[in-house]
């Protein structure tokens, strides 16, 4: 099983920082950026909560409410009509 280093570590937020970046130009991402040297003692749960703090801080205003459905898990399947 993947580490949390290897799922979300130090290289995921330099990723995140470059395409952040092209997406928004000029934004500060102060908040990202301070993300990349607290993120090793933190849990994995906690570095996706980090990055998330850091984006909604960094970029207020641009989340859009919830208009869609959830879908189940790709490998899932819909009963039989024969149950």
């Amino acid at each position: 099983m993947p580490t949390a280093d290897e799922l979300i570590g130090p290289r995921t937020v330099e990723s995140l920082l470059s395409a952040v970046r092209t997406a928004v130009p000029g934004a500060d991402l102060a908040s990202l950026r301070a993300a990349g040297s607290r993120i090793a003692p933190l849990t994995l749960r906690e570095r996706a909560d980090l990055l998330r703090d850091a984006l909604l801080t960094d970029l207020p205003g641009t989340t859009r409410p919830w208009t869609g459905r959830c879908a189940g898990p790709a490998t899932s399947r819909p009963s039989s009509p024969d149950g």
